[in-house]
């Protein structure tokens, strides 16, 4: 029986381990057009993350984002726009990726459109 052929099993993995890495890089090079969401925030704190350079954290009432580079979401500023927020502010902000906290997956902040003038205090 060909399923019982050890050279068709290991095709079988082999070609499956291909796919599921071929799908992996594609959704990472997709996911900047695929979850991108404009979305309002106001921060309540910001610190760096660690001592990793260049990867920061944003808390908001309602959500953790990660401000960090990313060579998939062509993103360069992170330090920039760590410097640009300031607590108790609203911003219109560009984000990028799933938010799913089971598992700590958070959104990257991409850019600051500007601030909500009607949630500034």
């Amino acid at each position: 029986m060909v399923v019982d052929n050890p050279i068709f099993r290991f095709t079988v993995f082999i070609s499956t381990v291909l796919l599921i890495s071929f799908f992996t890089i594609a959704y990472l090079f997709a996911e900047r057009y695929l979850t991108e969401d404009e979305i309002t925030i106001t921060v309540i704190n910001k610190e760096k993350f660690g001592n990793e350079d260049g990867q920061y954290l944003i808390f908001t009432p309602n959500e953790v984002f990660k401000n960090f580079n990313s060579v998939y979401h062509r993103k360069t500023n992170a330090d920039l726009l760590f410097n640009k927020l300031e607590m108790g502010v609203s911003y219109r902000v560009k984000v990028v990726g799933l938010y799913l906290p089971s598992i700590l997956k958070l959104r990257n902040i991409t850019e600051i459109i500007g601030t909500d003038i009607s949630k500034v205090k």
